[in-house]
């Protein structure tokens, strides 16, 4: 989300917001048992390279696919919005769904926002984009190879 303009990346960063909200009144209905198979991490691990391959393309591309994709919000950030969502859906029992739905999307909102300000302020550019895609897709082949 680094890549988008400031006022996108604020937007996007509301609207997984309301993603996290949603996220958690899906998990307060669902047991433990089917929580777990929607974070099993296999799953997550062959999502994470996709991701990974679009940034990849990304930053090797040039003209209008670079354009395009500089628009990619990076839809894996779900994953961590699913993860929050589902602790504080197990660990807050007794609050209102609506209560631990809205504490999900605020804590992920402004965490995201955050996190878009100190990247812009650190000035990531291609270079630290490229260490970093390397270290993930390495670190995800690991993990993927464990399982």
């Amino acid at each position: 989300m680094s890549l988008l303009p400031l006022k996108a990346a604020l937007s996007w960063s509301l609207l997984w917001g309301i993603a996290g909200y949603f996220t958690t009144l899906h998990f307060l209905g669902l047991s433990q048992q089917e929580s777990f198979g929607l974070l099993d991490i296999a799953n997550i691990s062959t999502l994470v390279f996709i991701e990974l391959l679009i940034m990849f393309v990304y930053l090797f591309s040039g003209g209008k696919i670079k354009k395009i994709l500089s628009c990619y919000p990076g839809l894996m950030i779900i994953v961590p919005v699913g993860v929050g969502s589902f602790f504080i859906a197990r660990f807050l029992p007794g609050i209102d769904f609506a209560v631990t739905g809205i504490i999900t999307a605020c804590l992920t909102t402004i965490i995201l926002m955050g996190l878009f300000l100190l990247f812009r302020f650190c000035r990531v550019d291609n270079k630290g984009l490229y260490s970093t895609l390397l270290i993930g897709t390495l670190t995800d082949i690991i993990i993927y190879g464990i399982i």
